[in-house]
Parts: structure tokens; sequence; C-alpha cells
């Protein structure tokens, strides 16, 4: 595929690397529009299309050899420009290959998985992922909601998804977009109190490479402003 607006080419990558950690691009289906997310776009990131059509995802297998021997890297993630948790059958599969094999795994999430696949998922991922991080972005429902053009009931989804995977055990993580004027000392203390156990990790711009998904950002105009 060719970038429109900076004119490269890259063909369809399943797995890409950020620093010692493989990113897996497992669909790029989500039941969130995020502001900032160019999966109904071109879906560059850093130069390389992660672009899917749901006919080109696929099989647990295919992933398994992309990621060989995972001890090579420090984590093998499951991201890219969907939500990991719409393929959980091939998520649990790949996964259970990576601790078979003596790696290790995260899942980036929004925090949905629950909902979407309509049941409790915890105790079917919780064997294979050793940590999770979850997308809050904003620690007002209805800020939340705009961002991520989803129902601010969602907003309630990722807050019990969070603290029944901090239940269950499992190490979390959320984190927040370090958009200007955003009160990050206030998001922290949200989590602190409210998601008890908690890690919480601001993501800075640069995060998100490709400079047009940055230029999104930028222009977003929060409600509460």
């Amino acid at each position: 595929m060719v970038s429109k607006s900076t004119g490269q080419y890259s063909k369809l990558v399943l797995s890409y690397r950020v620093r010692n950690n493989l990113y897996i691009n497992l669909t790029n289906r989500c039941n969130a529009a995020c502001w900032f997310c160019d999966s109904k776009g071109e879906s560059f990131y850093f130069g390389q299309s992660l672009k899917m059509k749901r006919s080109e995802e696929p099989p647990a297998v295919t992933f398994m050899k992309e990621i060989g021997d995972p001890k090579k890297y420090n984590e093998i993630v499951f991201c890219g420009f969907g939500e990991p948790t719409i393929r959980l059958k091939v998520l649990i599969q790949v996964a259970k290959y990576v601790k078979d094999n003596g790696g290790k795994t995260r899942l980036n999430t929004n925090g949905h998985g629950n909902y979407i696949n309509k049941r409790n998922i915890i105790p079917e991922i919780k064997p294979y992922i050793d940590g999770i991080s979850v997308s809050m972005n904003f620690i007002d429902r209805r800020e939340y909601a705009k961002l991520m053009e989803v129902k601010q009931a969602l907003y309630d989804e990722m807050l019990d998804f969070s603290n029944k995977c901090i239940e269950a055990g499992m190490r979390v993580s959320i984190t927040v977009i370090e958009l200007p004027g955003f009160d990050l000392e206030k998001a922290q203390k949200f989590v602190k109190e409210n998601i008890k156990g908690a890690s919480f990790r601001p993501r800075p711009m640069t995060d998100f490479g490709d400079a047009n998904l940055q230029k999104k950002l930028l222009a977003y105009k929060p409600i509460l402003s």
C-alpha cells in the first residue's frame, strides 16, 4: 500500500518491532472509532502499513511463525490498529504459544473485551497474558465517549474490566494521552482511587508515530476545555 500523505510504500505487516518488543497486528476491527486512530484510514505506523481487511486476517499459526522464538523479545504485545479481543480465540492461541515457548505477553486493549464477547473473558486470558494495558484516555465519561465515539456506558465497562483483571491477580497499566492542557496529576489520582492496584502511564504524542495522527490529536477540542 502507498501512503497518500507521504508517498511511502509498505506491504501489510502482521508484526512490527518497537525497541525489543514485538507487536502483533491481529485485526483492524474495533467497536470504537477513536479520534486519533487511523484504522479506517491508511493505517500507517512508523512507515509500515497495518491496513488489514477482515478477509486478510490470518490464522493463529501464521502469527506463531512470525514470532518464532518469543524469548528473543522482551514482550509479545497484542495491539495493532484494532481491538485484539475481537479475535479472542486467535489471541488466546497465539498467547499460549508464546507462554509455552518461554515468552512474555502483554495485551493492549480498550477494556471492552467482556462487552464485545458478551461474557467475562478474564478467566480465559489470565493463564496466557502477563500484563494488560488499558486505554482510559480521559477520566470524564463524556470526554471518553466523544474521543472514542462510543456510548458513555462503555466507560463503566472499561473500569469494570480493569478492576476485574486486578481482582484476578493480573498486572494492569492504565494509559492516558498527554494532550496539551490535560491534567495528568488529576488522572493519576483518579486511577489510584478507582482502579486500585493499577499502574498509571501517560502516553506521549510520539507514541503515535505518524505525524498526521499527532496532528489529529492536537486538533481535538475537549468538551470540558
